[in-house]
């Protein structure tokens, strides 16, 4: 069976479809194991993390904290 990131695609598709008949979000985010919310706040924080990697303020932390002895010299 062909999966999408540790997920069977069967899985998936009957979780939509319990969607689909009427159930509410709700009663599906109320049964999250610690694994599903702690899955959750790593993909919020990776989402975060590739925004954030583009605000110039970055940059200028990298800037700041690269030491001149690990520069090299081009000839």
């Amino acid at each position: 069976m062909r999966t999408l990131t540790g997920v069977p695609v069967a899985v998936r598709a009957a979780f939509v479809l319990w969607l689909l008949d009427g159930n509410s979000l709700r009663d599906a985010l109320a049964n999250l194991s610690a694994f599903g919310v702690s899955r959750a706040v790593h993909v919020a924080a990776v989402l975060a993390g590739c925004v954030l990697m583009y605000v110039p303020s970055a940059n200028a932390y990298f800037r700041r904290v690269a030491s001149p002895s690990r520069t090299t010299s081009r000839p």
